[in-house]
């Protein structure tokens, strides 16, 4: 193995969302290779084989869990690579910022002045805000002590909608998040928790803020707001803790 190698394994302790995700791909090609390789020796040897066909597919399932990508599931990065991956300052920048017409999210780091964006890498990208925020804390770069900064472009998100989404996390899973474990595996998938995060990013009525009023009124419901019965539910996100497998 190549010294320079040796010294960025020695320095894992600095390594960031980039670095462990790099090593990562490499661990999951191996760990797949070798269980299809492990999978091949069971079925040509039967009853010779030292490992059951449950085993096999328990690992099989196991493996899934935690690596297969697939669309809604939240990637975890760090399966042990790296201490911690938090991070001192986190920037989420909305796409108008930079001048473009799309609705997705840049997540960056360490940005004292806004107009770096253009220099500087993006750490993630994504569509929705409420991603990026669950899988910067699934991952572990957000903390209570990272410092926020948001640049909203045409959405009206702000550092404190942030913080308040942070604490419904925390409160809804705490980290790290466990993996599951061998009964789990064994079952059917089934949601544990289900979170509703509602108008993320989004004034419901803005057509009135643009214009410095707000309305009051004596009816509460949000699907049926005042005497003009106004639905103020634009945009629903809902977050899941699941357990076992398909």
């Amino acid at each position: 193995m190549a010294r320079s190698v040796l010294i960025e394994l020695d320095n894992r302790q600095r390594w960031r969302a980039e670095d462990v995700t790099r090593l990562r791909r490499v661990i999951v090609a191996e760990l797949t290779h070798s269980y299809r390789l492990l999978s091949k020796m069971a079925r040509e040897h039967g009853t010779r084989a030292a490992i059951s066909a449950n085993d096999i597919n328990l690992l099989g399932r196991k493996l899934y869990a935690a690596f297969q990508r697939k669309a809604g599931k939240v990637e975890q990065i760090n399966p042990g690579l790296a201490p911690t991956l938090v991070e001192e300052n986190l920037a989420f920048h909305h796409q108008s910022e930079q001048g473009g017409d799309g609705n997705g999210w840049l997540l960056y780091r360490d940005l004292e002045d806004p107009a770096d964006a253009f220099w500087q890498p993006v750490i993630r990208r994504s569509g929705n805000l409420t991603d990026l925020m669950l899988w910067c804390y699934c991952n572990g770069l957000l903390s209570r002590a990272t410092r926020l900064n948001v640049r909203a472009g045409h959405s009206v998100a702000s550092v404190s909608e942030l913080q308040e989404m942070l604490d419904a996390l925390a409160s809804f899973l705490p980290f790290p998040v466990e993996p599951a474990n061998r009964e789990a595996l064994s079952r059917g998938v089934h949601p544990l928790r289900h979170l509703l995060l509602v108008n993320v990013a989004v004034d419901p009525q803005a057509h009135l803020t643009e214009k410095g009023l707000h309305k009051l009124s004596a009816r509460h419901d949000s699907l049926g707001f005042s005497g003009g019965r106004e639905n103020l539910v634009v945009t629903i996100d809902q977050p899941r803790s699941t357990a076992g497998m398909r």
